[in-house]
């Protein structure tokens, strides 16, 4: 099914108030595992069985199978999140989550000095460092770096800037 007169915002955004609808209704509580062993089934077996969803172009096979995967993916996620919210893990995912906006602000800068840094390193020619991205591929320690960077920068940042600001 694709929907080409609709804009992908309105299926994303009927999503979102599904997701919002089962929380209100599901009062929050994600702790059977059963429960998530059912949806992890259901959304590997959706998946595999039709791959074809691309939510940017509105594409899916049925609204059936869209509902399927949003639900139990939600499902699956809350369960995942609710095991972790007390552990160091989850305060740190807690504290991205709350200075997401400045990250979401500033990601690209610390992506270009990451660039900046690390490719001088792979024997780009100095005209062109800040013009590329080193190779990725399958280097998990350069995909690492970069998210590093991705967070940290952004949040030295805005701490840096309140201390300005507090300090004027």
């Amino acid at each position: 099914v694709t929907l080409p007169k609709i804009n992908n915002s309105v299926t994303a955004m009927a999503l979102i108030y599904m997701g919002h609808m089962l929380f209100q209704n599901g009062g929050g509580r994600f702790i059977n595992f059963y429960s998530f062993l059912i949806a992890l089934c259901l959304l590997w077996g959706i998946s595999i069985l039709d791959p074809k969803v691309v939510l940017v172009n509105n594409v899916f096979s049925s609204p059936f199978q869209l509902l399927g995967i949003t639900i139990s993916a939600f499902y699956c996620w809350a369960f995942i999140a609710t095991k972790m919210e007390n552990n160091i893990l989850g305060k740190i995912v807690a504290f991205i989550g709350e200075n997401s906006f400045c990250i979401m602000g500033l990601h690209f800068i610390a992506f270009k000095l990451c660039s900046m840094i690390l490719t001088p390193l792979t024997g780009t020619p100095f005209a062109t460092w800040c013009l590329t991205t080193p190779e990725l591929g399958t280097n998990y320690l350069l995909v690492a770096t970069y998210l590093v960077f991705g967070i940290v920068i952004p949040l030295g940042v805005e701490k840096m800037f309140n201390l300005l600001k507090n300090l004027l």
